[in-house]
């Protein structure tokens, strides 16, 4: 039998409290933070119609100045 996310995240909570220094809100924002992470996973592999891959999108944001070295021509 599959366990629910919340039992996942019941469990979780439960298992963090045992473990010494784990506890409060420095735990709980760690489970958090991880629990969002792994939530973000599946989205890198959605393709879409019309995307663009990732490289690309980052060449495209942030461009790289080629040099320009000109060649006399004679």
């Amino acid at each position: 039998m599959p366990v629910s996310l919340e039992q996942w995240v019941l469990l979780s909570v439960a298992f963090s409290h045992t473990l010494p220094g784990a506890a409060g809100l420095l735990g709980l924002f760690l489970l958090s933070g991880l629990l969002r992470m792994a939530a973000l996973v599946p989205l890198v592999f959605v393709q879409e119609q019309r995307s663009m891959p990732l490289g690309q999108l980052v060449r495209f944001l942030f461009p790289i100045k080629q040099s320009t070295d000109l060649v006399k021509v004679e």
